[in-house]
């Protein structure tokens, strides 16, 4: 049997990360004004994570700390998932200071924060994960790639190196 290609399990649609959707509108569960103002909420510090201006974090998770770890429906990935795929260390910083126990977290395919930092080539978020306690550095995803597996795959040297200085 011959082993997937990175390419095979790895594809952009996995890699985009989507905001939490809020629940789920059946029969059973008719949509609300609440509803409706938790999706907004959690799309704001899903944003607000991955985003430019750490002040909007510092705003969303003030109002709504409840939400820091707050994983999307499709593939269980957290603010942390997101501002480590983005390298937003003052985000990653931020969101472990009002609480996040997300450092580690495998979203459902097995990819953690330090994955999505390493595939993205952000050093700093790398190393920004591992100060703050992550232990995820030789973590395998559902498909037995490492950090480390997919920052060569990717190319990234500079992630390559810190992770073997590191690990």
């Amino acid at each position: 049997m011959e082993a997937a290609s990175f390419s095979e399990f790895n594809t952009d649609e996995q890699n985009k990360i989507q905001p939490p959707k809020g629940p789920p509108n059946n029969q059973n569960n008719p949509p609300t004004a609440s509803m409706a103002e938790e999706s907004e909420i959690d799309s704001t510090v899903w944003d607000a994570a991955g985003g430019d201006d750490i002040n909007q974090l510092i705003e969303a998770l003030t109002t709504h700390g409840h939400l820091t770890d707050t994983p999307d429906p499709d593939l269980a990935r957290t603010p942390m998932h997101q501002a480590a795929l983005r390298g937003k260390v003052d985000a990653i910083e931020t969101l472990v200071r009002f609480g996040s126990k997300a450092i580690d977290t495998p979203d459902r395919i097995g990819m953690t924060p330090q994955y999505f930092a390493a595939s993205g080539g952000h050093v700093d978020a790398i190393e920004t994960l591992i100060l703050l306690g992550s232990k995820a550095i030789d973590t395998r995803d559902n498909n037995g790639w490492t950090p480390l597996h997919v920052a060569a795959f990717r190319g990234h040297v500079s992630v390559i190196e810190t992770l073997v200085r590191l690990g």
